[in-house]
């Protein structure tokens, strides 16, 4: 977390939680899902971390954006992308390399904006200026980090996960492959759907705190608006992928559920101008105004989790004449008491205590994960982990990486002797299931030995230290950088001694 000392460690394949470090690449591992919804990558021949104005740069650009890799090649580059999972990057390019690395990745929807960052503003400004992408040509650092902050707003603010349900996926009269769509249910929106029973059947001291004054609040907010009951309307605008618009196409008539706290405005024009400008920088989104009938006194009930956890039925969909790229979609939000979605949320309960279990309480770790609340990254791991111990043997390799997920956990929330107890588990499968030279061996050794070095404990965080420096040589590239990360971490540790 952002709170804790920085140090340089072996990538973790984990999906949990974040860090202020330089990112390097790791073949070896599973490709690594982001936390945000975005990163930057900087891309120089001359980067050098040992030169102190290189070093300005990466704390500059890691106060404007959590994540930041370097690359020193164009090709760099567009290998990193390649791997990106999910998520937008935003590239910051030298002059020197930026015409023909602009060429080459601008048509990819993953690459959100561009910067060059030069030392000659006059030479490059002509050539950039026939690509939308790009955002200017700057000679200093400190206007991109703040045209970074404004971005990164915005990636936000499009990047909120929806989860749509056709129609026919709700009724009761849905076929077997309508059926199959409801058991494909994305994690995120039975997140959404659970998530109010979840808040409502909290029974600590605290719960009963916020329920007592919910309860107070709503009784002054009837007592105030008695007379004024009626329906409001709010607006967002929003950037789409096409598969996503496909999919909203799909589900005219059905539900849609933002998985994300939700920002509306009460005024038309917010809305429109921020698509506007979405839609311009990106070719290949659609762009959509949601327009929101919410009963005000069903809100009014609801809205200490209304934010996050509201279903909409979509009622319609038009596109605009001024754009064919713009649409409006009307959205009511649902009753508790709508059939189709109490048949959906009945469904959704019976697979959280089946055994998609695991895979489900998994998944909203990742999303807890996502919002930086890790303890509750925690408490969801392990019930995954509880529901897989009961299904598989101990010695499970599926298990490994479970392990290894809720110690990463831990071990970013400085809860190390839980962090080494999760990790030796993992270890004790991985050096079962695996051949003793294996590069996910020597990333385990890393993992234990930088909890021991966090600890204090620094004779055997460097003895883990040197198993995996001794296994990443025989089994990765002498120049994998890996290799150096564990180095560095072995020469600070022996310091300490």
């Amino acid at each position: 977390m952002s709170g804790q000392k920085s140090k340089s460690t072996v990538p973790k394949s984990t999906v949990s939680a974040a860090t202020s470090r330089t990112k390097t690449s790791d073949a070896t591992q599973p490709r690594r899902r982001m936390v945000q919804n975005y990163l930057v990558i900087w891309v120089d021949g001359n980067i050098d971390e040992k030169i102190e104005d290189c070093r300005n740069t990466l704390t500059q650009l890691r106060a404007a954006v959590n994540e930041v890799n370097v690359c020193t090649t164009p090709e760099g580059c567009i290998e990193f992308l390649d791997k990106m999972d999910e998520g937008k990057a935003f590239v910051i390019s030298s002059g020197a390399l930026g015409q023909r690395l602009v060429n080459d990745i601008h048509g990819m929807p993953k690459v959100d904006v561009i910067y060059i960052f030069c030392g000659n503003k006059a030479r490059h400004e002509p050539w950039t200026k026939d690509w939308p992408k790009i955002r200017g040509v700057f000679t200093s650092i400190k206007p991109i980090c703040e045209s970074l902050k404004k971005v990164a707003h915005e990636c936000d603010h499009d990047s909120i996960p929806m989860s749509f349900v056709p129609k026919r996926t709700t009724t009761e009269g849905a076929t077997g492959s309508d059926q199959k769509n409801l058991d494909q249910l994305p994690p995120s929106y039975m997140y959404s759907v659970i998530f109010k029973g979840i808040i409502l059947e909290i029974n600590d001291d605290d719960a009963k705190s916020i329920k007592a004054r919910h309860l107070q609040l709503q009784q002054l907010h009837q007592e105030q608006l008695v007379n004024f009951w009626k329906p409001f309307t709010v607006y967002r605008g929003q950037g789409i992928s096409k598969e996503d618009f496909q999919n909203l196409l799909d589900s005219k008539g059905g539900l849609l559920s933002f998985n994300n706290f939700l920002s509306t405005s009460m005024e038309p024009k917010v809305g429109m101008e921020f698509i506007e400008r979405a839609m311009k920088k990106n070719q290949d989104i659609v762009g959509v105004i949601f327009i929101m009938t919410i009963d005000q006194m069903l809100f009014e009930e609801r809205k200490k989790y209304y934010l996050q956890c509201s279903v909409f039925r979509v009622v319609e969909m038009k596109q605009t004449a001024k754009n064919n790229r713009l649409w409006e979609v009307q959205l009511t939000i649902t009753d508790d008491n709508d059939p189709q979605l109490s048949t959906l949320t009945n469904r959704i309960k019976e697979e959280v205590q089946g055994s998609n279990g695991a895979h489900i309480y998994h998944q909203l770790g990742y999303l807890k994960g996502q919002q930086g609340k890790y303890q509750e990254v925690a408490n969801f791991y392990e019930k995954s982990l509880e529901i897989k111990r009961k299904i598989l043997l101990e010695d499970d390799a599926s298990l490994a990486p479970t392990y290894s997920n809720i110690s990463h956990v831990y071990d970013n929330m400085g809860e190390y002797s839980k962090a080494l107890e999760f990790y030796e588990k993992a270890l004790k499968i991985l050096e079962i299931s695996l051949p003793p030279n294996h590069p996910n061996l020597a990333t385990s050794y890393n993992n234990i030995g930088s909890v021991y070095d966090s600890m204090g404990e620094y004779s055997k965080a460097l003895s883990y230290l040197e198993k995996a420096l001794s296994i990443f040589r025989k089994s990765i590239p002498s120049v994998h950088p890996n290799i150096k990360v564990v180095m560095n971490a072995i020469d600070r540790v022996k310091k300490k001694l």
